[in-house]
């Protein structure tokens, strides 16, 4: 079900800063979680100002504070993180404490990595995104955990599918027992693509070929483009995969919406930062 996520503001020092929280998971003792916004940090201009991608041209201990305000949150250190190789796969790696530090203080062993999960305290796992969305999981019966990143590519591929098999074969987790949280992102109204791309996407879906109006979550809108929502393929995907309708969570935010909360979207990252998911 979509419902507008809460923003809880929190205080680093003399910051000030909002995180998104999925209600099903705000409800979890123990567990720490959020969706960052562009609020909070200490880089400038238009990288103000948590921006947490170190390739993007600011300076690399302002990213490192950005880092050591953001874990101060979750009573961590930027050492504590473990971040993604994003390459619009499907692969998810397993990663524990031995991991942490990896993509900020020391280079990753893995390549071409849009999930994480572990079933261990202590690490902070990461999904960075802009208008792709980002998916927040947690496992109640074994207190594991996952996030991932699934821009359109990652959705077409189904890459929710591939994290909750995974959570499954690593750590025996029970889709009953999954709660997923879908994070802010590019919205249906504003995410246009073209055809090849939503034919690609009614292949991949082929139960929906048959309907492709306004409440389809692929709906053509003209000969040559299509509409893509991205929130509801991802929450179909979960559903398909026995997760119940109850233990999934939509955030509503639109990050091509809502500049004055998120950096801009792909298609002008060479000038913009990246948010953060967390799940501790």
């Amino acid at each position: 079900m979509k419902t507008i996520f809460p923003i809880k503001d929190y205080k680093s020092g003399n910051h000030t800063v909002p995180l998104i929280e999925s209600p099903l998971l705000q409800e979890v003792r123990g567990l720490r979680h959020g969706f960052s916004t562009r609020k909070g940090g200490v880089s400038k201009e238009h990288l103000s100002s948590l921006n947490l991608g170190f390739n993007l041209g600011d300076e690399r201990e302002k990213v490192l504070e950005n880092f050591r305000i953001l874990g101060s949150l979750f009573e961590a250190k930027p050492e504590d993180f473990v971040l993604t190789q994003q390459t619009h796969s499907v692969n998810v790696r397993h990663v524990g404490r031995e991991d942490r530090g990896k993509g900020i203080f020391r280079e990753r062993d893995y390549t071409d990595v849009d999930a994480l999960m572990t079933d261990e305290e202590g690490v902070i796992l990461s999904a960075f995104s802009a208008d792709c969305v980002p998916i927040l999981f947690y496992d109640k019966g074994h207190r594991a955990i996952a996030s991932c990143h699934s821009g359109w590519r990652g959705t077409h591929g189904r890459i929710l599918a591939r994290v909750i098999e995974a959570m499954q074969r690593e750590f025996s987790s029970k889709p009953e027992e999954i709660y997923i949280a879908i994070g802010p992102s590019i919205c249906k109204n504003c995410y246009e693509v073209s055809e090849d791309v939503g034919e690609a996407f009614l292949d991949a879906f082929p139960a929906l070929r048959e309907e492709t109006k306004n409440a389809s979550p692929i709906e053509r809108v003209s000969e040559e483009k299509f509409h893509i929502d991205l929130w509801e393929l991802n929450r179909w995907i979960a559903l398909e995969n026995s997760i119940p309708a109850e233990n999934i969570s939509v955030s509503g935010y639109c990050t091509m919406e809502r500049p004055d909360l998120f950096f801009l979207t792909d298609t002008v990252r060479e000038k913009e930062g990246y948010r953060e998911r967390l799940s501790d």
